[in-house]
């Protein structure tokens, strides 16, 4: 297997609708990494340690060079507790399949994925269950979720299950998902048969086929998987449909539509808007990359903005050896002393400054030992930016 299959299950939520989005997110490849893609790929590195090597700690470097946060080691607190909640009432640890891939070859024969996790139950009570991590903050709901669907598409292939089987099966679609803080435990579990999922597994194979076999010239269909799309930029179909939104956005309107057509009209405006966000973010990430480049783009200039807080600049031993050079004093009063420590971490440079002052000692010697976040970079339309230097207006 290559190191990614060009009909990701993960994408499967894009290229089923718009099989066209294969050729053209190859042919039109992302400018940036997106950057909650490092993040993501580390928490899921902390819960497959904490489940199949050693917990990290709080700080520990991952793989991606990113260190392990409360939030990675609370979500894989979480990950871990399913899996368990699953397996545990019937003694079947040993069912449980970490990032193992798996083809989907019924499929197509360029399908291959790698579930979070399955739990082979079909002995015991007749059931599977895929349960799949999202660190992210976006609602991801397990009904109907095509990724499951390869994926025990691709499990019942392994074991090469019978149909009877399959259809008998009873499935479980589990999103643990702990930064989603508008999904709730009973929203993010979905019971399904296998005899339902055919349903599921056609589409996926007439839109796999269609995909591979006519590339540019397979069907095409806006929608908010568009959002996602890195060939966006150059899609044909979303830039005939923003032209046809903006042509419609400055037609003239009555002035009180009934409620009858205004709940229509509201109807299409959201749908338009979604598409024409896409559209745009389509277009700020190609003219973002040129200007990087050192390439001009009329109309439009990069801005970094004002970053928050401070972060340290020296190792964390420096730091704590600072106070203890502090509290050493014999004239420090015992209410004086300095403790930069919180449960698990060292605090902020920030909360640091404030310690410094409430105690009673010059806040300026953290400057030393810290620097100023930098703000993010942005893109500004030059007339927002001029407006911005000579008038001090907010952009």
């Amino acid at each position: 297997m290559s190191a990614h299959s060009r009909l990701a299950p993960s994408s499967a939520f894009r290229w089923v609708p718009c099989p066209l989005s294969v050729a053209l997110g190859e042919q039109f490849p992302a400018l940036h990494e997106h950057p909650a893609g490092p993040e993501g790929t580390a928490a899921h590195w902390v819960w497959y340690q904490m489940l199949r090597v050693e917990a990290p700690k709080l700080g520990d470097m991952t793989p991606e060079g990113l260190p392990v946060t409360d939030e990675m080691l609370e979500g894989a607190l979480q990950f871990v507790n399913k899996v368990f909640s699953i397996a545990n009432p019937h003694n079947a640890m040993s069912k449980v399949r970490l990032e193992q891939p798996v083809s989907m070859t019924g499929l197509h024969a360029l399908m291959f994925g790698t579930p979070d996790g399955s739990i082979d139950l079909l002995e015991e009570c007749g059931e599977y269950h895929l349960i799949d991590y999202k660190f992210g903050h976006r609602a991801v709901s397990p009904f109907e979720n095509l990724q499951l669907a390869s994926y025990v598409f691709g499990e019942f292939e392994r074991l090469e299950l019978s149909g009877e089987q399959i259809d008998n099966a009873k499935i479980f679609f589990h999103i643990v998902q702990p930064r989603c803080f508008h999904n709730r435990p009973e929203s993010m579990t979905w019971e399904t048969t296998g005899k339902q999922l055919r349903r599921l597994w056609t589409m996926l194979n007439n839109s796999a086929e269609e995909a591979i076999t006519h590339e540019l010239s397979a069907r095409s269909q806006v929608g908010p998987h568009c959002r996602d799309c890195p060939g966006r930029r150059a899609c044909p179909t979303l830039r005939t449909n923003a032209d046809a939104n903006i042509d419609w956005i400055n037609r003239s309107w009555p002035a009180e539509m009934p409620i009858e057509a205004a709940s229509l009209e509201l109807k299409f405006v959201r749908a338009a808007l979604a598409q024409m966000e896409a559209h745009a973010s389509g277009l700020e990430e190609q003219i973002t990359y040129a200007l990087e480049n050192g390439k001009l783009a009329p109309d439009w200039v990069l801005e970094r903005g004002k970053g928050r807080g401070k972060s340290w600049t020296v190792d964390e031993r420096e730091i704590f050896a600072l106070a203890d050079l502090l509290n050493s004093d014999p004239e420090i009063k015992p209410e004086q002393r300095i403790d930069l420590a919180k449960p698990r971490a060292l605090i902020t440079p920030s909360q640091a400054e404030s310690l410094f002052k409430k105690k009673g000692f010059d806040s300026d010697v953290i400057a030393g030992y810290s620097k100023p976040n930098p703000g993010s970079v942005s893109l500004k339309a030059k007339s927002d930016s001029l407006a911005k230097s000579v008038f001090g207006a907010k952009s």
